[in-house]
């Protein structure tokens, strides 16, 4: 099967309607806590692979593959996972009641090479020259990167550290 729910997963509850027709019904949070593990510390900082099952504007919950509950804030994520969607995360809090905290962010120095490509993959696209620097409004930064200031400080320092970059008055230049 092909087509845009192709490889998708959904947790329902099957029940039958007045007229004796199977239904699927979206698992409900009960449905999932009774069949749920709890995980321990050892998760800490490992990765795990699920499904999730449900999102809102908070976050997406997921069932693991260990078959643990799981939680991915909305600042642990680049973009909102579809339901059904299987994603893979590290583990970065085991919480008192079995369930994991998961983000989907790399950890910081992997996600600088990856902000640093794309901030000289720009500076290209802008002759060499951009407005932007360590010191530039954290909005304009994120509507523009899709990063934090500090990761896109940190981006540029490891730039600048490896002489491809430089700035002056409040710009960047490609060297």
């Amino acid at each position: 099967m092909s087509g845009p729910l192709s490889g998708i997963s959904f947790f329902v509850t099957l029940g039958k309607d007045r007229r004796g027709r199977l239904l699927a019904i979206p698992a409900t949070e009960g449905i999932i806590n009774h069949y749920r593990e709890w995980a321990d510390e050892d998760y800490l900082n490992k990765y795990v692979t699920g499904r999730i099952y449900r999102t809102n504007r908070e976050g997406s919950a997921l069932w693991t593959d260990e078959d643990f509950r799981g939680f991915i804030h909305h600042s642990e994520r680049k973009q909102e996972p579809r339901i059904g969607e299987e994603v893979t995360g590290r583990v970065i809090a085991v919480k008192e009641d079995g369930t994991l905290n998961i983000t989907l962010l790399p950890l910081k120095q992997e996600s600088i090479t990856d902000d640093a490509a794309a901030i000289l993959e720009y500076l290209k696209e802008q002759d060499g020259m951009m407005l932007f620097s360590d010191k530039s409004d954290p909005d304009d930064i994120r509507s523009v990167f899709d990063i934090s200031k500090s990761a896109f400080k940190r981006a540029l320092g490891s730039l600048m550290k490896a002489e491809k970059i430089e700035q002056r008055d409040g710009k960047t230049f490609l060297k």
